[in-house]
């Protein structure tokens, strides 16, 4: 591989990302990178070893090619390596809520040939803007949100109608339609760390634990207000039911920006958090970055999330 920018350039992709088209755009990339570009397909489940390998072999930029879910594996295999390589974005999925908040998106569907000259302009000077990573337990990093309940629930029947041949929104709009009322009867405690003190929260009845690190959310579907970067805070919600539900769906969309300060405890099952330890029973629903994790956390007795870390992203 040439190296005519002085860096290790790779794009990773996953084939059947945006409903398979992202395969549609190689040829184009190949022409304008002209060979300072290693591209490598993978799978969903092996993104995040791929990744890993690349950062080892000194790879310093990487470029991912898919939605939010697809991100996600990436970040994962960057955060395990302990290297800081800049990653660039080509958002082809379906919510590709990241992508929203840098301004990625709306450049990326405007005019893709510009934005992939962009990319390769940028790749010997990316600049360094930086994103609030959060980890699960340690072992699983995130850096959109994570839902537990109704979120979770969606996003497994989501994924079990996902072959229908309907656009995948209008499969997730009837998914959130039909699960509206949806409503979890177990006890569960959540331990906040503010960054004023320690709260210790217990709910009967509910429907949803909604941790929020960047301000758009569900492809946009919810815009949370506006943001600050280099914070190592996050947003959660406690969601008991239908009026929270409508509350959150009625927020007023706002200037994208990147990172995580939000006034705190703002209204009655909001809270800025630095740290979030949440006990709760088995057989619950999780969601995160818009992929079902219920078969990895289902039978954890406690959940803690905390920030684990920066990522460093193209400007």
């Amino acid at each position: 591989m040439q190296k005519n920018f002085g860096t290790n350039a790779a794009l990773i992709f996953n084939p059947a990302s945006g409903a398979g088209k992202s395969a549609n755009h190689l040829e184009t990339l190949k022409k304008i990178f002209n060979k300072n570009l290693l591209i490598v397909q993978s799978e969903p489940g092996k993104i995040k070893e791929r990744v890993l390998s690349l950062c080892m072999e000194d790879f310093n930029r990487i470029i991912v090619m898919g939605g939010d879910g697809t991100v996600m594996g990436v970040v994962n295999g960057i955060m395990a390596s302990g290297k800081s390589p800049v990653l660039g974005i080509i958002p082809t999925g379906t919510g590709n809520d990241l992508a929203r908040v840098l301004g990625y998106y709306h450049r990326f569907r405007e005019d893709p040939f510009r934005y992939f000259s962009d990319l390769a302009e940028d790749l010997e000077n990316p600049g360094d803007r930086k994103c609030n990573v959060l980890s699960i337990n340690k072992k699983l990093y995130f850096t959109n949100y994570l839902g537990i309940g109704l979120d979770g629930k969606i996003i497994n029947e989501f994924d079990k109608q996902r072959t229908l041949p309907l656009p995948n929104r209008v499969i997730y709009a009837f998914c959130i339609l039909k699960n509206l009322f949806y409503r979890v009867n177990k006890k569960v405690q959540l331990s906040v760390q503010t960054e004023r003190d320690m709260l210790n929260i217990f709910f009967n009845k509910w429907a949803n634990i909604l941790i929020v690190n960047i301000p758009s959310y569900g492809g946009a579907l919810v815009s949370i207000e506006d943001v600050v970067p280099h914070e190592k805070t996050f947003k959660l919600y406690v969601i008991k039911g239908i009026r929270d539900i409508i509350k959150l769906l009625k927020r007023k969309k706002r200037k994208p920006l990147i990172a995580n300060r939000l006034i705190e405890r703002e209204e009655e099952g909001e809270y800025k958090a630095q740290e979030v330890k949440i006990t709760c029973p088995p057989g619950l629903h999780f969601q995160v970055d818009g992929e079902d994790y219920t078969g990895i956390f289902c039978h954890e007795k406690e959940i803690t999330v905390e920030a684990a870390g920066w990522l460093r992203i193209f400007k």
